[in-house]
């Protein structure tokens, strides 16, 4: 089975999907998603911590080099026979070749899909989400009606600091246009990139996925 790379716009569903296909794959899948662990080191107060808020409090991306370093622990820790899940990266070009040449040296194969909605559809959705701050987890009103609290913990939900704001939205927008679009036009020349509509259900994307992975 092919490793997954899980790509779109903010708001795209990536967080969203991909917790499904982890649930859909259950023991087979391990995750890794750039963001959320960023989230967590900002969250304490070491040098981690405070090295990542420089760069996240500002919504600037963390630097190549800590990045490095935390691709190269992500693939220390995969299993062999497990699928790779990996949600909202590479982010810029020059992630792209860390990842490609990861995955190469791991003698691994993946598929990138690419999640499309339009902006309009996508500042829906971001108006209508929130975040557990202790499971990370991303909740939306638009599919769990009204919810305060995480179901799993019980902390209540909050609105993420990117999303506060239609300019910093519009920023993620420009930001993934410039930055991150380059890379999967380039996956789509090696014949790894499938884009999907992202509009579709939830159930019915994932088996899409599944699909073209298996």
């Amino acid at each position: 089975m092919k490793d997954i790379v899980i790509a779109g716009i903010a708001g795209s569903g990536k967080g969203t999907q991909a917790r499904a296909i982890r649930e859909y794959l259950w023991s087979q899948v391990q995750y890794f998603e750039p963001g959320s662990v960023y989230r967590a080191l900002a969250s304490n107060d070491n040098i981690a911590g405070n090295y990542t808020k420089a760069y996240t409090n500002k919504w600037l991306l963390v630097p190549d080099g800590f990045t490095q370093s935390l691709i190269w622990l992500v693939f220390s820790c995969l299993e062999p026979n497990n699928t790779l899940l990996v949600d909202g990266f590479p982010r810029m070009y020059s992630q792209k070749k860390m990842f490609d040449t990861a995955m190469s040296n791991a003698q691994r194969d993946f598929l990138v899909f690419e999640l499309v909605i339009s902006e309009q559809e996508a500042m829906t959705r971001l108006a209508n989400r929130m975040l557990c701050p202790i499971c990370w987890t991303t909740y939306s009103s638009l599919l769990h009606g009204e919810i305060s609290t995480c179901p799993d913990d019980g902390a209540t939900l909050q609105i993420r600091d990117d999303d506060r704001s239609q300019e910093a939205i519009q920023e993620r927008f420009k930001l993934f246009y410039q930055d991150t679009k380059p890379g999967l036009d380039e996956y789509a020349t090696e014949g790894k990139l499938i884009q999907i509509d992202g509009t579709q259900s939830i159930e019915a994307i994932t088996q899409e996925i599944i699909q073209h992975i298996s």
